[in-house]
């Protein structure tokens, strides 16, 4: 014989499925129990909801800086010499300066150039052939020579939306493993 085995069923025993408000188990009121686990949990959320990191942009120099920060890095604020943001940082034992570029009023920018410069007054010619050889196997990376200089740099376009934290430090640790990369050349 087959025994069917459901609501309906006839060999199944039925029960009423409507909550059972002030029903005792052990001697417990588990309703006030589901109430007060219910709001605690709408709780958790809420805050969760609130706790999430705003977007990273350069349109807000002050979420970068944030960004910065609440990922354990440095992050000092200051301004370029046209009075633009910038922010100083390292990563990876890499110094690296953060500008802010396509800037209006001085402070809503649409793009952060992630810059790190070594000096290279006793080896000008390497630093040229390396310059040279970087640009031509790179791609997110790139190099220019500036005065007796050698600077890596690398753009990061935004919109007014912006990036996770996440994102926006990775490509922060990804600068830095190219900076990493470059010197090891040198």
């Amino acid at each position: 014989t087959v025994r069917l085995y459901g609501l309906g069923a006839p060999n199944y025993p039925q029960r009423d499925w409507r909550p059972q408000v002030g029903r005792h188990f052990g001697g417990k009121l588990l309703a006030g129990k589901a109430l007060a686990a219910t709001l605690w949990a709408s709780a958790l959320i809420a805050l969760a909801t609130s706790a999430q990191a705003a977007p990273v942009t350069s349109y807000e120099p002050v979420s970068v800086s944030t960004a910065l920060l609440e990922g354990g890095y440095k992050a000092k604020v200051s301004t370029n010499d046209e009075g633009n943001p910038k922010i100083d940082t390292a990563a990876g034992g890499n110094d690296i300066i953060l500008y802010f570029a396509g800037c209006t009023a001085k402070k809503s920018c649409d793009q952060i150039e992630f810059l790190t410069v070594w000096d290279c007054s006793d080896s000008m010619k390497k630093c040229a052939d390396l310059h040279v050889k970087w640009n031509q196997e790179e791609l997110f990376s790139k190099t220019l020579i500036v005065d007796k200089s050698i600077v890596l740099y690398r753009h990061l376009l935004f919109d007014k939306a912006g990036i996770s934290s996440e994102l926006f430090l990775k490509n922060l640790e990804l600068f830095s493993e190219d900076a990493t990369g470059l010197m090891a050349k040198f």
